[in-house]
């Protein structure tokens, strides 16, 4: 489900007779395994209502972020897709393929961030290496403000993802979402399941997901060290 635009919000907090006490709680899937949620009001939400909806996020075993003002894609699906939009244009750029992508996160830079997070991990890294790495790619970095030309051919060939049997990856065979979601509750499954591109289903991605690997995530994120505040506030994400 996507978050409500901002003018939506608008137009239901003109409709409230109490707006002190509106709030977004925007949830990410699959929501059993994602402990985040992200927390913003509108101009008129008390900031009473947007502590206790915090508090009442971490009792229910959540991490909150609460934003300090109201930002289009809040924060996560910003982050979100300023990586896609470097990973789109790597692949029509030639450099790898969009299974390489999903290898370099899932792999690389998710298991990292997972444990520590991109401002930890450039801590960990030293900031001077940080400074000079930044200084060289940042003016690289795509910033191209299009729709992907792959994700738009892929739409005009009627693809909408693993819903419909065709996505980004290749051919997913009938009931490849219920497998994936059968695989996120930590039922372990082997080669040639059928829930990926290269398990079975189209060109040659493995991709292989376990309840182990994904015990070992969440162990990692817990013993992670405590993080200096981030700039938006409320939670302990």
């Amino acid at each position: 489900m996507r978050p409500p635009s901002r003018s939506s919000r608008e137009t239901i907090v003109r409709s409230l007779a109490r707006p002190e006490l509106f709030v977004d709680w925007h949830w990410f899937n699959p929501a059993e395994l994602v402990p985040l949620v992200e927390v913003t009001g509108g101009p008129l939400t008390a900031q009473d209502t947007l502590e206790r909806l915090a508090t009442l996020s971490r009792a229910i075993g959540k991490q909150p972020i609460t934003l300090r003002r109201d930002h289009a894609g809040f924060v996560a699906n910003r982050l979100q897709y300023a990586l896609l939009r470097e990973a789109y244009a790597l692949v029509e750029e030639g450099v790898c393929d969009v299974a390489d992508v999903d290898r370099a996160v899932v792999s690389g830079l998710g298991a990292r961030w997972a444990a520590i997070g991109p401002f930890a991990s450039m801590d960990a890294a030293g900031l001077d290496v940080h400074e000079a790495v930044a200084e060289q790619l940042f003016p690289r970095l795509s910033r191209s403000t299009k729709v992907p030309a792959l994700l738009r051919e892929a739409r005009r060939g009627g693809a909408t993802g693993m819903k419909g049997g065709r996505g980004l990856l290749g051919d997913y065979p009938p009931g490849a979402a219920s497998k994936v979601a059968a695989r996120r509750r930590g039922r372990p499954e082997g080669p040639g399941d059928g829930t990926r591109p290269g398990h079975g289903c189209g060109p040659g991605q493995s991709f292989p997901v376990s309840s182990r690997r994904g015990l070992a995530t969440r162990k990692a994120y817990a013993a992670a060290p405590p993080r200096p505040k981030p700039g938006c506030r409320g939670g302990s994400a």
